[in-house]
């Protein structure tokens, strides 16, 4: 197991306290017989986009499993603060305390691949993950992203944010539609044909309006991809 692991069982692990990457160690009988040393490799373009989401986010940070010195190492290439040695609960914890911190409750995104990655996936508001062999991560994420391309992360938050702005565009043109509309057909001052017309054409803006997604997508999609190549 981890250094953690086997300091539980009694395993004297002083001679690997200074190596910077993951651990893979075997012991027996208090005795360190030997060790793999694992390390991380940065996605393409990890450095830039994870650029682009801090300017979008008040907070992106790293939990990890890794021990201190591995995490640190990935986390200052990347510029970003971290959480090391993280056993599933204490993500979830870590979710809990950025949900419950301010005055309203704040939204976390997680996004996570691995098995110790489900309990915190499970417990945020929007939980993502990359497609692997891990389907526990699967069950309890909201997206599934089929591609191990970052890019394809920050399509899919844009998305999200392009869609929500719509659908508040939409409410917002409904309400102030209806209150304008309403008290003049109540009145008598238009005849109800000339009402259900204009029912009907504030319905037909509003679809008109949901289809300007498609080429504004079209244009962040262009832009995330040749960023990416």
């Amino acid at each position: 197991g981890n250094e953690r692991f086997l300091q539980y069982h009694g395993i004297n692990t002083v001679s690997i306290q200074d190596i910077s990457t993951s651990i893979l160690a075997i012991g027996k009988n208090g005795t360190l017989l030997g060790y793999y040393e694992l390390s991380d490799t940065l996605k393409q373009n990890a450095l830039s986009i994870l650029a682009i989401l801090k300017q979008k986010y008040p907070l992106v940070t790293i939990l990890s499993g890794d021990n201190k010195r591995a995490t640190q190492h990935i986390a200052d290439k990347l510029q970003t603060t971290y959480q090391a040695n993280c056993l599933p609960q204490d993500k979830k914890a870590y979710i809990k305390k950025l949900q419950n911190k301010g005055a309203q409750r704040s939204k976390v995104i997680m996004v996570g691949d691995g098995v110790n990655d489900a309990l915190a996936l499970s417990k945020s508001d929007i939980a993502i993950s990359f497609a692997n062999e891990n389907e526990l991560s699967y069950q309890s994420s909201d997206f599934i992203i089929f591609s191990s391309s970052l890019s394809n992360l920050l399509f899919l938050l844009e998305v999200g944010n392009q869609t929500h702005s719509l659908v508040r565009q939409n409410i917002l043109f409904s309400i102030f539609y209806n209150i304008a509309t309403i008290p003049l057909a109540m009145t008598g001052f238009i005849s109800p044909l000339i009402a259900a017309l204009c029912m009907s054409s504030s319905s037909l803006v509003v679809v008109l309006n949901a289809l300007r997604i498609q080429h504004k997508l079209k244009k962040i999609a262009t832009n995330i991809y040749k960023d990416a190549q």
